[in-house]
């Protein structure tokens, strides 16, 4: 299978829509690099003129990677759940900072946490889609069973298959 390039373009298309970013923002890298979501990373920082700050490996989870947030001025994060819940109940991120959360499926209780007062999105996809295929913006207080997976981007169809 070959990954166009045009889906470069629609992920930034979505990112800008969704968390916009540009000139003064500071994206976090935080994904490996032979992960897909490196791509996205990047693509939001160089393509909008925004900073790509790395985080060093000994900073990656819990109060360290927050610091390191916070010290870093950092605007724009893309994490796994699972990361997010090491961050302690009395460490912050910067404030106004939004969040990319996937990879994995999302708790409530995180979204509780760390919805307010930020964009916070879920985004959802395989690699042959270029990193994303769906994207759902969290709001405190979700009372459903699971957080939804979200809806298409922007030049994407999502279709949900049965066992037919």
């Amino acid at each position: 299978m070959v990954v166009p390039h045009t889906g470069v373009a629609s992920l930034v298309a979505v990112f800008n829509a969704t968390v916009p970013s540009g000139p003064g923002d500071r994206v976090l890298q935080f994904a490996s690099p032979s992960f897909d979501v490196t791509l996205a990373e990047l693509a939001q920082a160089l393509l909008s003129g925004a900073a790509w700050v790395i985080v060093p490996d000994e900073l990656r989870v819990g109060a360290d990677l927050a610091r390191f947030a916070v010290e870093c001025g950092l605007t724009h994060l893309t994490v796994p759940p699972s990361v997010l819940a090491t961050i302690p109940e009395d460490v912050d991120l910067p404030d106004g900072a939004s969040l990319v959360v996937g990879t994995e499926e999302v708790p409530a209780g995180l979204v509780d946490r760390w919805a307010g007062g930020r964009v916070m999105v879920n985004a959802y996809g395989p690699t042959e889609v270029t990193v994303n295929s769906t994207f759902w913006r969290c709001e405190p207080g979700w009372s459903g069973r699971r957080l939804p997976i979200g809806r298409p981007d922007l030049n994407t169809r999502a279709y949900v298959l049965d066992g037919r």
